[in-house]
């Protein structure tokens, strides 16, 4: 937000980014109550939103390379080992979770695409593709706690997820 503020910005990316700041926020909302299977659905159905709004922004500003086709193998791996150990308890949210790896995984697709976009300074791409990286980490730990085993721990998704988005948001004060 403060990036509206600074007299050269990238208001693409700062309004991309916002929107999915303002998307993760329902999310964490709706997890507070995720107990019950409504809001948990409805939380999931955020994310899932401010992943696409992250990976529209990341796409419009990165650049589409061959070393695209070795990210996405490297991101999507573990996102199908993580929905075959999962699979199994998911009843009706096969789908959607499914539908969820695929696109986080290209969320985190894109952010790497920004490596080596002219619109990114090297830092600036750096924040955003480990600020997703922690984002997909933290939902394979509230996934894994959710739908294979509970683990006693689980909240350092948290840290995961907040330090993520704190990185994705931080970069957009770094453009000049």
């Amino acid at each position: 937000m403060l990036s509206f503020l600074k007299p050269v910005q990238n208001l693409t990316y700062t309004i991309g980014v916002t929107a999915g700041l303002l998307l993760s926020f329902g999310g964490d909302v709706a997890l507070m109550f995720q107990e019950k299977r409504k809001p948990f659905v409805i939380g999931l159905g955020l994310f899932l939103l401010a992943h696409v709004a992250y990976a529209v922004v990341f796409t419009i500003l990165g650049v589409f390379s061959a070393r695209d086709l070795l990210s996405a193998a490297l991101i999507l791996a573990p996102g199908a080992g993580m929905f075959l150990l999962i699979r199994p308890n998911l009843g009706t949210m096969k789908v959607p979770v499914l539908v969820y790896i695929v696109v986080i995984s290209v969320m985190v697709n894109r952010a790497a695409s920004t490596l080596l976009s002219p619109v990114f300074e090297a830092s600036q791409a750096w924040m955003v593709l480990v600020g997703a990286i922690l984002f997909y980490i933290s939902d394979v730990i509230l996934a894994a706690n959710r739908f294979w085993k509970p683990w006693k721990y689980n909240r350092i998704s948290l840290a995961f997820y907040y330090s993520g988005q704190l990185l994705i948001a931080l970069a957009a004060s770094c453009f000049m």
